[in-house]
C-alpha cells in the first residue's frame, strides 16, 4: 500500500471511529444554608437530569467538535485529491468518502442553528430584536396590580402579527427568561436540566432568601404559562419547571424556542450591566438602544406606548431622565442626551479611537 492510499485509509478510518462525548461535570448539590460563599453573579451552571440524555447529540461541544472533526478531514480528502495521479487505487473511493463527509458537515452545521439558541459569552445575554422592541416585558412597577392572564399583539410582520398570550409579564420576567436561555445555551433545546435556585437568585437578584427564591419560582411559572404566536409556530417561554422544597430545581425550554432568533435578530447585552440597571424603564431602555443600530430623535410617547409604561406622560418622562443619566454614566449612551418638546435626542457612546 503506498504513503498516499495509507492516509487514505487513515482518514476513513477517523470518520467511522465513534464520537468520543465530554465527561459529565459531577455536580454535588449543597444545601445553601451551610455552603461557603456562592459563585461570582455571571456563574449559571446546569446539569442534564433526563435519563438516557445523549451528550454526542445533546451538547454543543459536542457537536462543534465532531463538526471541526469532518472539516479537518474534508481539508485533507481534498489534498489527497489534488495530489492525486491516474491509476491510483483510490480514485473510485475518494469523491465517494468526499460526498459523504460533506453530507456531515451540513448535518452538524443545520443541528447547531435547529437545536441550540444562539451561542454567547459567559458576559453576556441575549434576546431577539421583536421581543426588546415590544411590550412583552413591560415596565410597570410592583405597585401595580399584575394581570392574571392577557392577549396582546405584539407586532405586526410581514407574515402577520406576533402574539402574545399568558400572564402579565414584567422586566424581571424578562431578566430571568433571558438567564435561563444563558444557562441553558450550551444544552440542546428541551433538556431538562438541573440547576441551584440560590446561585440562580444571585446571579438575578443580587441575593438569595426565602422572598428571593418564591420570586424566581413565580416568575419561571408565569414563563411557563407564556405563548408567543407567530404565523408559523407558537412557542412556550419555558416548557418543563420542578421546583421541590429541598435539592435543586429543573427547568427545560421548549425546543422550538431557537426559532425566536431565526424570525428576528439576535441582540446581545452585556450581563452585569442588564443586571445592574434599575429594573423598570431603565432596563428596557438600554435593551431599546442595544436593539437600534443607531439612534435618532424619538418621541417620549412612542417608547411610554412600546414599553407597556401606564404611567402618566410627566411621570413616565421623569423615569425616562433618569434611565437616560443611568445609560450615560455607563457609557451605553453620550452624555449630550436631551429630553425636549416630547423628543428624545440621543446618541450612542463611542469607543475613543
Amino acid at each position: 500500500m503506498t504513503s498516499r492510499e495509507k492516509r487514505f485509509s487513515a482518514l476513513c478510518r477517523a470518520l467511522e471511529a465513534p464520537p468520543t462525548p465530554p465527561a459529565a461535570a459531577q455536580t454535588k448539590y449543597v444545601d445553601p444554608r451551610v455552603v461557603a460563599p456562592p459563585p461570582p453573579p455571571s456563574t449559571l451552571k446546569a446539569e442534564p437530569v433526563e435519563p438516557g440524555f445523549d451528550a454526542e447529540h445533546g451538547v454543543r461541544a459536542s457537536v462543534l467538535k465532531e463538526l471541526k472533526l469532518h472539516r479537518s478531514v474534508q481539508r485533507d480528502f481534498c489534498r489527497v485529491q489534488k495530489a492525486r495521479r491516474p491509476g491510483d487505487s483510490i480514485d473510485a473511493m475518494l469523491p465517494v468518502q468526499i460526498a459523504r463527509n460533506s453530507h456531515a458537515i451540513l448535518e452538524h452545521e443545520a443541528a447547531l442553528e435547529r437545536d441550540f439558541v444562539p451561542q454567547h459569552g459567559p458576559n453576556q445575554l441575549i434576546s431577539s430584536q421583536q421581543l426588546i422592541m415590544s411590550r412583552l416585558f413591560n415596565v410597570r412597577g410592583p405597585a401595580q396590580a399584575r394581570a392574571e392572564y392577557e392577549r396582546l399583539v405584539l407586532t405586526t410582520t410581514a407574515d402577520g402579527a406576533i402574539r402574545f398570550r399568558g400572564p402579565e409579564l414584567r422586566q424581571h420576567d424578562g431578566l430571568v427568561f433571558m438567564s435561563l436561555l444563558h444557562m441553558l445555551r450550551d444544552f440542546k433545546t428541551h433538556t431538562l436540566a438541573s440547576f441551584r435556585a440560590d446561585e440562580f437568585c444571585i446571579a438575578t437578584m443580587g441575593s438569595y432568601s426565602g422572598q428571593a427564591r418564591e420570586r424566581l419560582r413565580q416568575s419561571i411559572v408565569r414563563l411557563q404559562s407564556s405563548v408567543l404566536e407567530f404565523p408559523q409556530f407558537s412557542v412556550q417561554l419555558a416548557q418543563r419547571f420542578d421546583y421541590p422544597n429541598t435539592g435543586p430545581w429543573s427547568v427545560a425550554l421548549d425546543e422550538h424556542i431557537v426559532a425566536l432568533f431565526h424570525s428576528s435578530r439576535v441582540i446581545w447585552l452585556d450581563a452585569s450591566l442588564a443586571r445592574k440597571f434599575p429594573q423598570g424603564v431603565c432596563s428596557w431602555l438600554y435593551a431599546y438602544v442595544e436593539a437600534q443600530t443607531r439612534l435618532i430623535p424619538t418621541s417620549a410617547v412612542y417608547l411610554r406606548e412600546l414599553s407597556g409604561s401606564l404611567a402618566t406622560p410627566e411621570s413616565f418622562e421623569r423615569s425616562l431622565r433618569q434611565a437616560l443619566g443611568h445609560l450615560a454614566n455607563s457609557a451605553v449612551l453620550d452624555p449630550g442626551w436631551s429630553v425636549a418638546d416630547g423628543k428624545v435626542r440621543w446618541r450612542k457612546q463611542t469607543l475613543a479611537p
